[in-house]
C-alpha cells in the first residue's frame, strides 16, 4: 500500500472521527441544554497520539530548562506545578486514546467472534450421539472435571453479561457528568485568553486549560465507544452462552451414559 494511499485513509478516519464526534456533543448539548459552541475545541483542534508525545517531550525541557530563567522562587514553583498538571493531561488524555482505539478495535472483530460462535452452535446442535469407551473411575472423574469446568465457563459468561447491562445502563449518566465538567474547562479556558507561544517558558492557564478539554474530550469519545461496543457485544455474548450450555449438556449426557 502506498504512502498516498495510506495518507488518505489517514484523513478519512480523522474526518469520520470529527463527525462522530459532532453527533456526541450535539447530543450532550441537547441534554445539557447548552450550545454545540461549548464544545468547540475538544471537536476542532483535536490532538493526536503522536502530538500528544511531542507535547509532553517539550513540557520536559521545559521542565529542565526553568531553573536557568530569571524567576522568582515562586513564580519557578508555580511554572513547575502547571507544567506538571499539564504532562498529568497528557498522558490522562494518552490513556483515554488508548482505551478508545482498543475499544474501537473490539467493535471491528465482533462479526467475525459472532460468526465463529454461530458456527460452533451449528456444530454442536447436529453433533452425532457420543460414542464412550468403556467406563472407568479414570473416565468418569475425566468428565465429571470437565462438566465443572464448563458450568464455571457459563456461570462466568452470565455474570458477565449482567456486569455488562450494569455498566450500559451507567455509562449515559457519567458520559453526561464529563460533558459538564468538559463545558466547564472550555469556559475556563475561553475566560483565560489565547494560549503563549509552544517555545515560551512560561505556562499560562489558557494552556493547561487547553490540554484539559482534549483529555476530557477524548475520555467521552473512550466512553461512547465502549457504550457502543458493550451494545453490539450482546449477540455475541447470547450466542457464546447458547455454545456453553449445549457443550454442558453434552457433557453431562455423556457423564450419563458412564454412570449408567
Amino acid at each position: 500500500m502506498g504512502p498516498d494511499i495510506l495518507s488518505g485513509i489517514c484523513a478519512l478516519k480523522q474526518r469520520l472521527r470529527r463527525f462522530g464526534l459532532l453527533l456526541i456533543f450535539a447530543c450532550l448539548a441537547v441534554s445539557l441544554n447548552t450550545p454545540v459552541t461549548a464544545f468547540s475545541q475538544a471537536i476542532d483542534q483535536q490532538l493526536t497520539l503522536e502530538a500528544a508525545a511531542a507535547k509532553k517531550a517539550a513540557i520536559q525541557t521545559r521542565l529542565g530548562e526553568l531553573d536557568s530563567l530569571v524567576l522568582s522562587d515562586e513564580e519557578r514553583e508555580e511554572a513547575r506545578d502547571r507544567l506538571g498538571q499539564i504532562l498529568a493531561a497528557l498522558t490522562g488524555f494518552e490513556a483515554a486514546s488508548q482505551r478508545r482505539d482498543r475499544y474501537e478495535m473490539r467493535i471491528a472483530g465482533l462479526p467475525r467472534r459472532l460468526e465463529e460462535a454461530v458456527a460452533s452452535r451449528r456444530q454442536l446442535e447436529t453433533r452425532p450421539p457420543s460414542r464412550l469407551p468403556d467406563a472407568t473411575e479414570s473416565l468418569r472423574a475425566q468428565y465429571d472435571a470437565r462438566r465443572q469446568a464448563l458450568e464455571d465457563e457459563l456461570n462466568d459468561l452470565i455474570t458477565q453479561k449482567a456486569f455488562d447491562a450494569a455498566r450500559l445502563a451507567g455509562l449515559p449518566e457519567e458520559i453526561r457528568e464529563f460533558g459538564t465538567a468538559l463545558q466547564r474547562l472550555e469556559r475556563r479556558r475561553q475566560e483565560s485568553g489565547a494560549t503563549i507561544p509552544e517555545d515560551d517558558l512560561q505556562v499560562s492557564q489558557a494552556e493547561l486549560s487547553g490540554v484539559r478539554v482534549q483529555a476530557h474530550g477524548v475520555r467521552i469519545e473512550a466512553l461512547e465507544a465502549e457504550r457502543l461496543w458493550l451494545i453490539e457485544r450482546g449477540p455475541l455474548q447470547e450466542a457464546l452462552v447458547g455454545v456453553a450450555r449445549l457443550r454442558l449438556n453434552h457433557v453431562r449426557d455423556d457423564l450419563r451414559l458412564i454412570q449408567a
